[in-house]
This record gives C-alpha cells, sequence and structure tokens, in this order.
C-alpha cells in the first residue's frame, strides 16, 4: 500500500520547502497531495510563486494521510496552530508530522516537541530551546512521529528523511544516486 502525505500549503510558504520534497516523494512513488490551507486552491509561495494545490483543506479528510508535511516561509503560524487537534490525532494514530524551517517552532510553542529532537531555522532556536525541545544544528532530525528540516537549504535531506522513515535507506540512497547528491 502505497503511503499518503499530505502537503499542507499556506501563503506565503518557502518554495523550496515545499517543491522540493514533492519532487523527491514522487520520484519514492509516494502518493503526494498539495493541500491548500487557503479559501482559494491557488497559493503564492514567498517568492511570489502560485502554485495550484490539488484541493482544498476545508475538503480534506487529513487523517486519511499517512504523514503532514508542515513547509515553513512567511506562513502565518495561526494556520498550523489551528490544526493542533489534528496534529495530535496524528500522534495518537502513530502517524509522521514533518515540518521544516519556522514549522517547527509552532510545533514546540504547541507542547508537541517537549523532549523530542528537533531541527528548525537556526536564527529561531530559541524558541525551541524555550519550549523544552533538544536543538541540533544538522539538515534533518528524526524523533518518531516527527521529522523536522532546518530550512531551505535541506530541503533535500529533509525530503530524504521522510523517505527513509516511510520506505526505507535503500530507497532513499536509490533516489540520492539519481539525483547525484
Amino acid at each position: 500500500m502505497t503511503q499518503k502525505i499530505a502537503l499542507l500549503l499556506a501563503q506565503g510558504f518557502e518554495d523550496a520547502e515545499a517543491l522540493v520534497p514533492t519532487d523527491l516523494f514522487r520520484r519514492a512513488n509516494l502518493s503526494v497531495d498539495l493541500i491548500s490551507l487557503e479559501e482559494s486552491e491557488v497559493v503564492t509561495s514567498a517568492h511570489n510563486v502560485n502554485i495550484h494545490a490539488d484541493r482544498l483543506c476545508t475538503q480534506t479528510d487529513l487523517l486519511q494521510y499517512d504523514v503532514i508535511v508542515l513547509p515553513g516561509g512567511k506562513v502565518n503560524p495561526d494556520k498550523y496552530r489551528a490544526l493542533h487537534d489534528l496534529l495530535q490525532q496524528f500522534i495518537s494514530h502513530h502517524k509522521w508530522i514533518a515540518a521544516i524551517c519556522a514549522a517547527p517552532t509552532v510545533l514546540a510553542e504547541l507542547g508537541l516537541l517537549r523532549n523530542k529532537n528537533a531541527v528548525c531555522y537556526p536564527s529561531m532556536r530559541q524558541i525551541l530551546l524555550d519550549n523544552g525541545v533538544n536543538y541540533h544544528h544538522v539538515p534533518a532530525v528524526v524523533d518518531t512521529p516527527f521529522i523536522t528540516g532546518r530550512g531551505p537549504g535541506a530541503a533535500f535531506d529533509f525530503a530524504l528523511a521522510v523517505i527513509s522513515a516511510l520506505q526505507g535507506v535503500e530507497v532513499a540512497e536509490q533516489i540520492k544516486q539519481q539525483l547525484f547528491y
């Protein structure tokens, strides 16, 4: 059974943190849906790239997915905070939550990362530390059920960590070889 990934898009998402993982997930034959947290299927990135999402969040049962991916960028943190109950359900159902750049700070502020290992955009690391998170200055960190990434420059490492968690290191290594990474 193919595992399903919901990559959530809000106005101001970081381009690389959404599109690089989507590309790599699809190369790994994972099912990925781009889901708009906005009232429109067209979502504008932090660098003014308009992306047409596959569907609206309000019309989607996110519990049908195995992984939620939260890109960072200039996203209004309240968009992710509004998902608190859903994220709690993901945790209780042993499903993955992947967040990169600024997005892990929202998870930390919600208390979801307490006593977990994680990374975020380096200038925001104090938010993790203030919320009882063990900060690691590396491209990506896996601490079940969370996968966190440092920022846009770590988008490949972040995506490969998700692929490794879902399909194993061998598949991630195959993708790296395809990309000459």
